[in-house]
């Protein structure tokens, strides 16, 4: 009795356990709870707490929870470290032992938990989940070989088969097949045996050597996830899951939850606990609404959460699952009752589960409506649009199981086997409605899912913005889990010279690095498909190139990337590699460019390449997936020689179909084209299926038949002739930048955004206008006819479609590319307007086609136009900075109100402006510098309007700019000022190499005394190094000036003397001979002296007889006479020679003062006129304040600071004015001589400049430095004469490009706070 009462648990300890969780508000008391426990006394007590742990459906992760914290942690986790199996004999009970489906939970809790991990134990987390995933399967593989059997597979049950609504012989089809899959996946497959480091056995040894090997892995793995579980960071993660839990009875108000961690980059996450067995998926406008609704009516957020609640647990009474269609559509959408006049929409669909072993049912739910609103003949089309799945899909989606227990009323969801494919079924679908037709788009194409976990409900609770992971297709879902390396080829929405002599493979085993013309005439016809008949002639256009390349001293992208490869070859690849590597649009690079981005990339299985070939428009691209995958295959083999016994999966290459953008009449469209490219170039592009679409469509309008040199006033002003405004979801796209600069010189620049083709890559728009893309296009008429052989059924014509020839119409391949990319960027509406002869084979192809629809002269014209939020041009502004269009999300952001945002776009824009001028001569040279030099000075604006990291971001830009324009003829001023951005930036490495560049080592020096932590130690060491040769140099210098050896002085440049002085010790004998010519001379007794000696400069040799300094000096070429005393009976004895007194300090401090006044003139060179100006203004008020007979101020007085601080600037506005008046009469002078109209105009504009020039000169007059206003010290005249001077800035016209802002903002800020005269 006593023995059975010690293994006795104490009763209820689950369920009170649970309870007492419910209630705990904070991490401390969860941590009591666990602390609470009674000691375990036996195993057997062990052994039923995890059972009842790993079987509780209460609380989700409860198992995780103990084993990671309390009293019986440590007690469990030993228990099944010391109990796991290890001898061979014990592994058949293994794959449903308790110690296997632990291992399967915590293998999957940690992956998927929502905490930071270093880089090791990530990797180590992925490679554990995947040797628990894949060693019971190899387990009974090897002692089944051990024992000589042959493996036997148990069926897979089907879910509920006995009520299954399925046939009977499409359940054993499905039955078959599902035994098929498990024998797949209990398969050995060699690169799973190499990964779980074991061979494949040849004998029963070795098989059970084998198992017992792996057994000693997940004994270790398993040790390693308790060492995990019970890390501070862990075990406080998993504690703060169950703080605040919502329960149906019980909503818990915000307050009561701790502070959210955000979520980690997994895919899946475990629903919430308060759920039940139904998943739920919410639409992001669910998310939304249910965020709006906490804000501004909680007790509406209450309803609608606990609504959820009840469906997650099947409870679909009449008030929840109301069919919201009509019964004759074959699929069901319902609503559920909110309130008496709010419905929420949903439907019951079937997707594959998280493992992908079936398929099971859950509930999507679309948006919460007014009832009111409900548009049933919307959920008409939707359930027409859902059927097209197939008559499978419609039947798992609509077949309900039994309750679990008789009397319970909760329907659970059904699970299904895997269903590879189902037949669309479109033939009783009716053509989607104009009214109904975005709407169906946007929520089943566009929409975006999400699974409703714990963290999701938690977030919208405490209104927390958090970034959650979407619900995906089977397809992608495939492709993210993928473990290794692969290959994603699609259309859009999924998702050549250079090319072949100098980008290609054959290219990196040539010296020169580009193929000979014996190599690439002997290429195959698929490596350049177009002009594979006229080799001879394109190398020698090669040449030509090459030629022409050279004598500008240019490179291509080519050249660059040869030349990291080099490097890489020479010297290894710098810094460490990266784990994994993900590649977009990698159709526009070269296959040099995929192997310099493989080198950086250490994991081979963490390479994701993907891209569409049909897009491949950059320039010189020949890239095909075709030829990636064999270039990357051999890549490895090259790299496995150095790594025996390593073996690498094949490349595996997902083909996707399913476009996720647009709808049915623009794929169509797409499709269309190519076709074109693939019947008449059938190597250009990558082979793939056509593409599906998921909802139908609008045809796209072709507006044709107006006046090329007047349409776009048809379709680009509104009614009145008034310029319309496009949205910020609508674009217009145009060929080339020509094109647009035409355009925006036509409508003007705020009718939206206008992109070039290069330009919208990688974007989409709800909306585009594909404006004159044919009659742009470098291909004429008679070659664009070619597409008309495709028509199948063509009119007779006078004039028939010419025969294809490869050479002739090789244009038309690009061309066809580019109109696919300007197509597909589109979502819901596409607009070609081109009225030009070369746009009609193509129009008429698409209307053989039924593609598309005409609009002409006389037809109604659809409105185009679509107005826009502010907060939606905002939206857009940040998509095109993030895609690096910045001129555009200037605009963007400009029409949202946002200066700001608008002002750091247009600085990014004057940058890559800078970065793309090629510094060819000295014209263009100087050119990128000033460029640079502006983009840099905009930066520091951006960084002085921000705080934080994003200031040290801008100082960074600036600091880079600077450096860039550095280069750009060695300028050591724009060095030096890359050199302090740096610093602000807080980059100090970077800081100190370039004042080392500069020789301001005194800068240097300071930073690295201050920041040696920071500071590269190399750098540091070699700055200081170098820093003491510096000086140790200047001193030696002087020597050469120097008597003997015996009488060295030091030698010393002054900042502020502009000559060089030698200093004498007064101990040594008089000099008879006068100081070297340029050197001034300087006698001193103590070193402390010195620096007030420089100061007063030669006036001391001429000081009265009484003084008692103990300095003289000599000026320059001065000889002493015969009555000058000598300089022993002048000077005091020192108290030591010169060599021991003179400290390091003072020559240090007077090389700075040197250097910085060098600094200054070269500086000096680079001013502005308007900077100079400035300056010498300062030079004369500076001289009229030190004259007492000029102005007899007071000591103190407040209005001299305003005379220094603001008079010049001032005066550098209106001397600006008055040059820009005088250049402007000229012009304008001119102008009238050479033109003889226009008079009136050219009256109005002589008599502007000659008022704006006769105000600048009496301005001037009022302002100068010793005008009557400051010698009367008249604060409330100068503010007026200010004032003035701004409306005169303001006169001259904005292009004049004045360069007096600064200086006029700087005069206006310091007297707007300006008050009286004190005193």
């Amino acid at each position: 009795m006593e023995l059975e009462a010690r293994n006795a648990l104490p009763e209820h300890w689950l369920q009170k356990l649970c309870a007492q969780l419910s209630r705990a508000q904070s991490v401390k008391m969860v941590q009591a709870i666990l602390d609470g426990f009674d000691g375990l006394h036996s195993d057997n007590q062990v052994e039923s707490v995890l059972r009842q742990l790993l079987d509780t459906t209460e609380h989700k992760h409860l198992l995780e929870l103990v084993l990671a914290y309390g009293s019986w942690s440590q007690r469990l986790s030993a228990w099944l470290l010391k109990s796991f199996p290890k001898h061979c004999n014990l592994v058949d009970e293994f794959y449903a032992s308790l110690h296997s489906k632990i291992l399967e939970r915590l293998s999957n809790f940690l992956l998927l938990l929502p905490c930071t991990f270093d880089r090791e134990t990530q990797l180590f987390l992925s490679e554990a989940r995947f040797q628990v995933e894949r060693t019971p399967h190899v387990l009974k593989s090897m002692i089944n070989f051990a024992h000589g059997k042959t493996e036997v597979v148990a069926d897979v049950d089907e879910a509920d088969s006995r009520s299954s609504v399925i046939g009977k012989k499409q359940t054993r089809a499905h039955q078959k097949q599902a035994r098929k899959m498990e024998r797949q996946k209990i398969s050995l497959k060699q690169q799973d045996l190499a990964r779980l480091n074991v061979n494949d056995p040849q004998t029963k040894a070795e098989a059970f050597s084998n198992a017992s090997s792996l057994l000693d892995t997940l004994r270790g793995t398993f040790r390693r996830y308790f060492g995990l579980l019970q890390k501070p960071e862990i075990y406080l993660a998993t504690q703060n899951m169950f703080v605040g839990l919502v329960s149906t009875a019980t909503y818990i108000t915000p307050e009561a939850y701790p502070s959210i961690q955000p979520m980690a980059p997994a895919l899946y996450f475990e629903s919430a606990s308060v759920f039940g067995e139904w998943r739920i998926l919410i639409s992001s406008r669910i998310d939304r609404y249910l965020r709006e609704i906490r804000r501004s009516d909680s007790k509406l957020l209450k309803i609608v959460i606990k609504k959820i609640i009840e469906l997650s647990k099947g409870q679909f009474s009449d008030d929840n699952q109301q069919r919201l269609n009509k019964p004759d559509v074959q699929f069901p959408v319902y609503e559920a009752k909110v309130t008496a006049d709010t419905r929420l929409v949903y439907q019951i669909d079937c997707v594959p589960n998280y493992d992908g072993t079936c398929e099971r049912q859950v509930i999507r739910i679309f948006c919460v409506y007014p009832r009111a609103m409900i548009n049933e003949h919307l959920w008409d089309s939707m359930g027409y649009q859902l059927s097209k799945k197939g008559k499978i899909y419609c039947e798992r989606c609509t077949f309900r199981k039994q309750p679990h227990h008789e009397g319970d009323h909760a329907i659970p969801p059904a699970t299904f086997p895997l269903l590879e494919k189902d037949v669309s079924d479109t033939n009783n679908v009716p053509r989607l409605s104009e009214e109904n037709r975005d709407e169906i788009h946007s929520l089943l194409v566009l929409e975006k899912f999400i699974a409703l976990s714990k963290e999701l409900l938690k977030s919208i609770v405490v209104d927390l913005d958090v970034t959650h992971v979407f619900d995906v297709s089977p397809e992608q879902k495939g492709i993210i889990e993928h473990q290794y390396s692969c290959c994603v080829l699609g259309r859009s929405g999924t998702g050549e010279l250079l090319g072949v002599i100098k980008g290609s493979e054959q290219s990196l085993s040539h010296e020169t690095r580009y193929l000979d013309l014996k190599t690439y005439k002997n290429l195959s016809v698929r490596t350049q498909h177009v002009f594979a008949k006229q080799r001879d002639q394109i190398y020698s256009i090669f040449l030509a190139y090459m030629n022409h390349k050279k004598q500008r001293g240019e490179d291509d992208t080519t050249d660059r990337t040869h030349r990291i490869l080099k490097a890489f070859n020479a010297t290894g690849i710098p810094g460490a590699k990266i784990d994994y590597l993900y590649v977009d649009e990698v159709q526009d690079n070269l296959l040099i460019d995929v192997m310099l981005l493989q080198s950086l990339c250490r994991n081979r299985n963490g390479l994701f390449w993907a891209g569409d070939t049909a897009q491949r428009i950059a320039i010189g691209s020949s890239f095909r997936f075709d030829d990636l995958t064999p270039f990357l295959y051999r890549l490895e083999q090259l790299q496995e020689q150095d790594k025996k016994g390593t073996t690498q999966p094949e490349l595996q290459t997902f083909k996707l179909t399913t476009n996720y953008r647009s709808h049915g009449g623009i794929i169509q469209c797409a499709a269309a084209v190519i076709g074109l490219i693939t019947h008449f170039w059938p190597y250009a592009i990558d082979s793939l299926k056509p593409e599906q679409a998921v909802v139908d469509g609008v045809m796209p309008i072709f507006f044709s038949g107006w006046n090329t040199e007047t349409v776009h006033e048809q379709f680009l002003s509104g009614n009145s002739g008034k310029q319309i405004e496009f949205g910020a979801r609508q674009c217009i796209l145009v060929r080339d930048e020509a094109a647009k600069a035409k355009l925006q010189e036509q409508v003007g620049g705020g009718i939206g955004l206008i992109l070039t083709l290069y330009e919208s890559k990688g974007l989409e728009f709800d909306d585009v206008l594909l404006y004159n893309f044919f009659e742009d296009s470098t291909v004429n008429l008679n070659q664009w006819r070619v597409v008309l052989n495709l028509i199948e059924k063509p009119k007779e014509q006078d004039n028939p479609a010419p025969r294809f020839d490869e050479k002739r119409h090789a244009g038309v391949c690009s061309e066809l590319q580019f109109l696919y990319v300007a197509i597909t960027r589109s979502r819901k509406n596409l607009w070609i307007v081109d009225c030009s002869d070369k746009a009609e084979p193509m129009k008429m192809l698409w209307q053989s086609k039924g593609h598309t629809q005409s609009c002409g002269p006389g037809d109604k014209v659809p409105q185009l136009a679509a107005s826009s939020t502010s907060e939606e041009w905002a939206t857009t502004g940040y998509t095109l900075f993030t895609n690096r269009r910045y001129l555009q999300a200037k605009h963007a952001f400009e029409r949202a109100g946002r200066a700001r945002e608008a002002k750091i776009s247009y600085t990014h824009h004057l940058r890559d402006t800078a970065h793309s001028i090629q510094p060819s001569n000295k014209e263009t040279t100087s050119t990128k510098r000033k460029e640079l030099c502006f983009a840099a000075e905009s930066f520091l604006e951006c960084a002085r309007d921000s705080k934080g990291k994003q200031q040290r971001v801008f100082f960074h830009n600036a600091a880079e700019c600077f450096e860039n324009a550095g280069s750009c003829g060695d300028n050591m001023g724009d060095y030096q000022r890359a050199a302090e951005a740096y610093e602000n930036a807080k980059e100090y490495t970077a800081a100190v190499r370039l004042y080392k560049k500069t020789e301001m080592f005194d800068e240097a020096v300071h930073i690295i005394q201050k920041h040696r932590q920071e500071v590269d130690e190399e750098l540091a060491n070699d700055v200081q190094e170098v820093a003491t040769r510096f000086y140790s140099k200047k001193f030696r210098k002087a020597k050469t000036l120097i008597e003997s050896v015996e009488e060295q002085p030091e030698y010393l440049e002054g900042t502020h003397l502009d000559e060089t002085v030698q200093l004498r010790s007064s101990e040594k004998p008089n000099f008879q001979k006068p100081p070297t010519e340029g050197i001034r001379r300087v006698f001193f007794k103590n070193p402390d002296d010195v620096p007030s000696a420089l100061s007063v400069g030669a006036q001391t040799a001429n000081a009265d007889s009484g003084s008692n300094s103990t300095v003289k000096t000599q000026g320059l070429g001065d000889t002493p006479t015969g009555t000058e005393q000598p300089v022993d009976q002048q000077v005091e004895q020192p108290a030591a020679i010169l060599t021991d007194i003179v400290r390091k300090d003072l020559a240090l401090r007077l090389l700075y003062h040197h250097r910085q006044r060098v600094r200054n003139k070269e500086l000096e060179k680079y001013k502005t006129t308007t900077q100079k100006t400035c300056d010498s203004s300062f030079e004369t008020c500076l001289k009229l304040v030190a004259d007492p007979n000029e102005m007899q101020w007071t000591r103190g007085s407040y209005y001299k600071k305003l005379y220094l601080g603001l008079v010049p600037h001032l005066l550098a506005c209106v001397k600006a004015v008055e040059s820009y008046a005088l250049s402007a009469w000229s012009e304008a002078r001119d102008q009238s001589r050479k033109e003889k109209q226009d008079y009136d105009d050219m009256y109005r504009t002589k008599s502007e400049i000659i008022a704006i020039l006769k105000e600048s000169r009496k301005l001037g007059s009022r302002l100068d430095p010793s005008s009557e206003v400051h010698r009367k010290r008249d604060v409330e005249g100068l503010k007026q004469l200010a004032c003035e001077v701004e409306q005169l800035v303001n006169r001259v016209p904005s292009g004049a490009d004045l360069d007096v802002h600064f200086n006029l903002q700087l005069a206006m800020k310091g007297i707007s706070n300006a008050g009286p005269e004190r005193g």
